[in-house]
This record gives structure tokens, sequence and C-alpha cells, in this order.
């Protein structure tokens, strides 16, 4: 049954992934599929999340040398979309730079860099975690694709499904801290937001599912990507391709192979 939910949540990725393109054949499938259940099942639930989890033992995959050197939180997504909203993934995605949650900006200096003092990579829940998942898929992003689909052919509860990505997001990654197997260090698991706390973070202006059509999407866009984050980073360029969400501002290179990302 998982490998079900999984098949059919991955044909939802497709045809979203299409629906700019073809959207008369993306709009009709995705239609058929999410008002039909029954027979199309899908990872609604992070108990069906289509995940690996290592082993810590004989499998295991932390990040430290991945992140060698400075791996800094980027400004946009800290700053911005985190901590000036009071985002509850906040603590379980960073460690603080001297006590404080701040972001290397997009035009920060060599200087600036090396000065440090910028939040890194969790240490418990990335750096140091042999526990870390393999991910293919997760819930949240099952539900921010409806949403997505909901919003643009007004079918469905939009609102719900865009609330609920965000919820399970939150869900998963503090479950993988709570699972750790540290390969060095002494670290205790952080407590999971309550409820109440993911509630005032929905109210949040630039979180609440309020505005236009085309600012809710970009909403939608926004937390899909931010739930990508770094164990679904080929997912996250694909969207930001597709959707051109969230607006990111980049740093111009000197590099004869090209100024800015392809």
């Amino acid at each position: 049954s998982k490998w079900q939910r999984y098949a059919n949540s991955l044909r939802l990725r497709l045809l979203m992934r299409i629906s700019n393109y073809d959207e008369s054949t993306a709009k009709s499938e995705v239609t058929t599929m999410l008002n039909d259940a029954g027979t199309y099942p899908m990872i609604t639930s992070n108990d069906y999340n289509a995940v690996l989890w290592m082993s810590g033992t004989t499998l295991k995959s932390d990040l430290n040398d991945v992140f060698s050197g400075y791996p800094y939180a980027p400004a946009y997504l800290l700053d911005t979309m985190m901590v000036a909203n009071g985002d509850p993934r906040t603590d379980v995605f960073w460690d603080a730079g001297k006590n404080v949650f701040k972001g290397f900006p997009s035009n920060g200096t060599s200087s600036q860099y090396e000065a440090g003092g910028y939040a890194t990579y969790d240490s418990a829940t990335f750096f140091y975690n042999y526990n870390i998942p393999a991910v293919l898929m997760t819930a949240a992003e099952v539900s921010f694709l409806k949403a997505e689909a909901e919003e643009r052919w007004s079918i469905g509860t939009a609102q719900t499904d865009y609330e609920n990505g965000i919820t399970q997001s939150t869900a998963f990654y503090y479950s993988i801290n709570s699972k750790m197997v540290l390969k060095t260090g002494d670290y205790t698991a952080l407590t999971a937001p309550t409820a109440t706390t993911i509630s005032t973070f929905l109210l949040q202006s630039a979180i609440a599912y309020s505005g236009t059509t085309t600012e809710k999407l970009a909403k939608i866009y926004t937390q899909k990507w931010m739930n990508f984050f770094i164990l679904q980073a080929g997912q996250a360029w694909a969207e930001y391709r597709r959707t051109g969400y969230p607006v990111l501002h980049f740093a111009t290179s000197t590099s004869s192979s090209g100024s800015t990302p392809p």
C-alpha cells in the first residue's frame, strides 16, 4: 500500500511539473486523482513517507563532510522567511551563530564570510546525525502539490492542504532530530512545537493563506521550497525553475562559465 501511495504521489508531482506546458492534460488527470482518493491513495501522512532511514550502524550517513568549511544559513531563508515569521522549524534547521539566528546575505563580502558568526546547519539534526533519511517523497510535498492544483483549478480546499503541508514539514524535521544517532557530541533531542505554536505561525501575514491567487501560489511554492531544504535539493531547484519562486537574488560571479546560476 505504501508503494501504491508513492506511485500516485510521484505521478502527481510529474503532472504538476508539466502543468505549465500542458495544463489541460495535467488538470484533467490531477482532478481525477484528487476526486477519487480511494482509487488513487497518496502520501497523506508522515507515516507513509517514502524515505529510507539509516540504521546508524551498518548504514549511516551524516552531513559533516558535505558541509566542510562554513555552511552558513542563507539570509533570505533564515532571516526573511523563518526568523521574521517565527517559523517553528528554525531550531531544528539551524544552530545559532554567536547565539543569534542570522543568515549570510547574498551580497555579503569575503571578509564578512571569514568573520563568521552566522547560523549553521543544526548539529544534531544534520551535521553529526548518522540517521538522516534518504528522502524520495514526503506528505508535506504532496500537500503543497495538492494545494497548488486546488488553488489553480478550484478543486478541493487549498488552504487546508497548504496548512497541512507546513504542519507535516515541521513534524518530519523534528522526527529526524528525535531519531538522531550521533557520530559525535552529546545533544538532547528538541521538543517538537505545540499545535498552538504552529497555529500562531500560520497566522503571520507573510504565511497566512490570504491575498490574490498569485500571492497564495507564491506562498505555496515558497513553503514547498523551504520543505525540500537540503535533503531534496534537486527537487527544490527543479521547482524553483518551474515556478520562479521564491524570488531569489544571486551574487554576480566573475567566473568565465557564467555570472549567475543556469
